[in-house]
């Protein structure tokens, strides 16, 4: 139990409240005398106290009272004026805010309160890129902003900030960028995020946050160029032009989806472009367009590959020339009569007891001990465990959803949920994501987290994620007579999939001798007909 302290008066500021020792100083005034060691007459009360700049700590404190709010105010000549001092209390839990009397500075925007101008200034120049810089408005009188745009937008920065749980720095931050764009903003006019987006991003203060606020309110004209869209310029730029701009065409088409095509993600497509890069490359260097490229061609280029990276590879060529005949590119399509077929999987093989040991050791974190319990003993793959929802627990009657399967909680599983949660708890507390797994990044928001993430503690062992979900089907294959049937209930695996966990199962639960030549002719049995030697000698 802490000892009780009497109230005392500081020896600097004469504020008075709680302090370490009695005739002590209060902690500011004792934080500005050790940076400050230069001790004389005040400049403006006269006192011999530590100044900074000729003045001591409480005539700048005075002086942030007394000077006027807006852009670009000197504090310095504010100090020089002080001639009395206003008395408040130190050691208080909340920190004097400067502002006008009779204004709630923590009073949430009121949305309703947007009242419409009756005249609009139109704009003369649309398209006119503007310069944003910080410090151009002074906002530490806390009064609501006049104009409406802005206040609409903190209304929304302020809403954001509630239900998602955000802390005090990054609302302000946001506030601070908010009144930064939107001060001289004319109603009509579209932000760009080029304009803002170096700002931001060199003071490192929330710009995804920001941006969302923007298109909210219908505002942002968003000039990005995707990601993808650059990936892939890169990729094609060695080609031959009649090459790269048709490849183009395709790519474009395969991400967007059309009338008769099915949109595929960028994942699948940077696959597509990986495998059919080397020979995109090789045809640039003797051909100029894709209907030089021959059968002939398409068969030197998948001959030498085996597996799966020799069948992705078929099927984006087929991909490829399909679409090229189908708009007019090349006469023929050189793929028509190659197949692609099955690949033959290698037998699946269980993870030995070291492997395991090495992942389980190397799970030293909450999150990560998680991660590998799902995996090893749910069968969950990385991608449903971030998916995961705070409502597919059900810590009461020991149940957990994943991708859809509702099972059984584990009492291993049990323990470590409750670790997580605790520890998701104590760290993040505010938090509105939904999402059972959370981190710094996402904690302040609702997406999931993202695979980097979940993979980072054990990258670089054999027993990863995927290996632990693969190795508990396999060895419930191995513990169950390698019946696909009870597989694909259990694990809800397609029946292609269960087969091939049930015939790596049958190959590993095959005995070496069954299969072995026999070494010596069978030796016949005898039957009742055969003629039965006698014993020799008396009986």
């Amino acid at each position: 139990m802490r000892e009780h302290r009497r109230a005392a008066g500081c020896s600097v500021c004469l504020g008075w409240g709680v302090l370490p020792r009695a005739g002590d100083m209060c902690r500011p005034c004792a934080e500005f005398t050790a940076r400050h060691r230069d001790v004389g007459a005040c400049g403006a009360c006269h006192r011999r106290l530590a100044l900074l700049k000729g003045h001591c700590r409480p005539c700048w404190a005075q002086a942030r009272l007394d000077r006027p709010t807006g852009p670009n105010t000197m504090l310095l000549p504010h100090v020089r004026q002080v001639r009395c001092h206003q008395l408040c209390f130190t050691g208080m839990p909340l920190q004097r805010t400067p502002g006008p009397r009779g204004v709630d500075p923590d009073a949430t925007p009121d949305a309703t309160a947007l009242a419409a101008r009756q005249e609009v200034q139109l704009l003369l120049f649309a398209d006119l890129p503007r310069a944003y810089r910080y410090g151009m408005v002074d906002r530490r009188d806390r009064r609501p902003p006049a104009d409406p745009w802005l206040l609409r937008a903190l209304h929304i920065a302020t809403t954001m900030a509630e239900t998602r749980g955000y802390g005090a720095q990054l609302t302000q931050t946001l506030t601070r960028n908010l009144t930064m764009l939107l001060t001289r903003y004319d109603e009509g006019e579209l932000i760009r995020y080029s304009t803002y987006h170096p700002v931001l991003t060199g003071r490192g203060c929330s710009l995804a946050r920001t941006t969302e606020v923007l298109q909210t309110m219908g505002i942002l004209l968003d000039d990005r160029q995707p990601a993808f869209a650059r990936w892939v310029e890169e990729k094609l730029a060695d080609l031959a032009p009649g090459i790269r701009d048709e490849t183009r065409r395709w790519v474009q088409l395969m991400h967007t989806g059309g009338p008769r095509t099915r949109a595929r993600s960028h994942h699948t497509l940077r696959g597509y472009i990986v495998l059919l890069r080397p020979a995109l490359l090789d045809w640039s260097s003797r051909h100029d367009h894709l209907r030089e490229i021959t059968r002939d061609a398409i068969v030197a280029v998948v001959n030498p590959l085996r597996g799966v990276r020799r069948q992705i590879t078929l099927v984006a060529l087929r991909s490829l020339f399909s679409w090229a005949k189908r708009h007019g590119v090349v006469f023929a399509n050189p793929t028509r009569s190659l197949r692609v077929g099955g690949v033959e999987h290698t037998v699946l093989q269980p993870l030995t007891t070291g492997e395991i040991t090495g992942t389980v050791r190397a799970a030293t974190t909450p999150q990560a001990r998680l991660f590998v319990v799902l995996a090893a003993v749910h069968a969950a793959r990385p991608g449903a465990i971030r998916a995961l929802h705070l409502a597919d627990v059900d810590l009461g009657n020991r149940r957990i959803t994943i991708a859809g399967r509702t099972q059984t909680l584990s009492e291993l599983s049990h323990r470590t949920l409750l670790a997580w949660l605790e520890h998701r708890r104590t760290s993040w507390p505010n938090t509105a994501n939904p999402h059972l797994m959370v981190n710094a990044m996402t904690a302040i928001g609702t997406q999931s987290v993202s695979h980097v993430w979940a993979n980072r503690t054990l990258q670089g062992l054999p027993a990863t994620l995927e290996r632990l979900r693969i190795d508990r089907q396999l060895e419930e294959a191995l513990s169950n007579g390698a019946d696909p049937l009870h597989l694909a209930e259990v694990f809800d695996l397609d029946a292609k999939t269960a087969i091939r966990y049930a015939d790596s199962a049958r190959q590993l639960l095959r005995r070496p001798h069954e299969d072995a030549p026999v070494s010596s002719p069978p030796t016949d049995r005898s039957t009742p007909t055969d003629r039965i030697n006698l014993p020799v000698g008396p009986s």
